[in-house]
């Protein structure tokens, strides 16, 4: 009795009496040995010392990677935040009602939510081609900080696979974006 039988079968209740769940089990056991190989050699686990010497190449104390870039986004940052303040008041708009920005679709900076001049800010933003360039800068170099740092988590934890699962769910639908109201402003990764 071949498989695809014993599912018909099954599912119309009409097993034969001498049926034996052995006769699920293939004969020859080459597909589960090779998938099974397959696992072995393609689990985390198996890669955790490579990524492991990788995460050191990058994280090196004599030139790590991940200070050069963090240090990056701290310079983008601030002088991302000092041209929006400048921007803002040489054009009239108050800050003090929160805006929130981000890029949208077509990788414009853009308004989100809320604000009594939306639609001037916006026409604004969407005139000013370096903002828009320099957070996406920003967004990507820090998406890049922040998937390191959730692989090292993943290294460094016993139950680190399913922290990463849990950021990496969140992560899907998260945008970079940034809110300021007064003198106060803050980046982050905001679920759509």
């Amino acid at each position: 009795m071949n498989i695809s039988n014993i599912d018909n079968n099954a599912r119309n209740g009409s097993l034969p009496e001498n049926f034996e769940k052995a006769e699920l089990i293939p004969q020859n056991n080459v597909r589960l040995d090779s998938l099974s190989k397959i696992t072995d050699s393609a689990s985390l686990s198996s890669l955790v010392p490579r990524l492991q010497n990788l995460l050191a190449v990058i994280d090196h104390p004599n030139d790590n990677l991940l200070k050069a870039m963090s240090d990056n986004i701290s310079r983008l940052q601030d002088a991302f935040v000092e041209t929006v303040y400048l921007t803002l008041e040489h054009n009239g708009f108050s800050l003090s009602e929160k805006i929130t920005l981000r890029l949208d679709k077509n990788e414009q900076l853009r308004l989100i939510g809320d604000h009594p001049e939306k639609d001037r800010l916006n026409e604004l933003l969407g005139n000013m081609f370096e903002l828009s360039s320099a957070f996406k800068e920003i967004a990507l170099q820090s998406e890049i900080l922040r998937d390191v740092g959730n692989i090292g988590k993943v290294l460094t934890r016993n139950n680190g696979i399913n922290a990463y699962r849990d950021t990496a769910d969140i992560n899907t639908s998260a945008s970079y974006q940034i809110s300021i109201k007064g003198e106060m402003s803050h980046f982050y990764f905001s679920k759509v």
